[in-house]
């Protein structure tokens, strides 16, 4: 399965570029939020980029003050990233962190998806982009920290 070419292309980095799509949406940002942690709980470094603000109403989420506009980016990836996006035009001004990055791996929902990526973890039968993060998750045995 794809998600376990995944883990393994993981475990072989060890910094990673979140992207996500313009205006985002709590699929899209619940996904980064998430898989970051993950990842940052096995010891990856991780930075997620998103083009537009965060929403109004999703400024309550743990750890949205992470997500940064493209201009903040501090280097070149080994490997990005691509969540909630259907191709790379979705991904805005970020796609220039994408193309720079030496590995690249996009997990999506949407059935409309270009399969852009070195790794394609795409499931037009997913609900959510959120269903196919927490798969790999899972996969990958990654238990989280309980939260207050």
């Amino acid at each position: 399965m794809k998600i376990n070419k995944v883990i393994e292309a993981i475990q072989n980095v060890e910094d990673i570029a979140l992207i996500t799509h313009i205006n985002p949406d709590g699929d899209a940002l619940g996904s980064s939020l998430a898989l970051m942690e993950a990842l940052e709980i096995i010891g990856k470094t991780v930075n997620i980029y998103c083009q537009d603000p965060v929403p109004k109403g999703l400024r309550f989420l743990d750890n949205i003050h992470r997500i940064k506009p493209p201009s903040q980016t501090p280097q070149i990836y080994s490997m990005a990233i691509a969540l909630d996006c259907s191709d790379i035009a979705r991904m805005g001004s970020c796609s220039s962190i994408w193309n720079q990055a030496e590995h690249k791996v996009n997990i999506d929902h949407h059935k409309s998806n270009d399969l852009y990526g070195d790794i394609n973890v795409v499931d037009g039968q997913a609900a959510a982009t959120g269903e196919l993060v927490f798969e790999l998750i899972s996969r990958a045995q990654i238990t989280f920290k309980k939260s207050m």
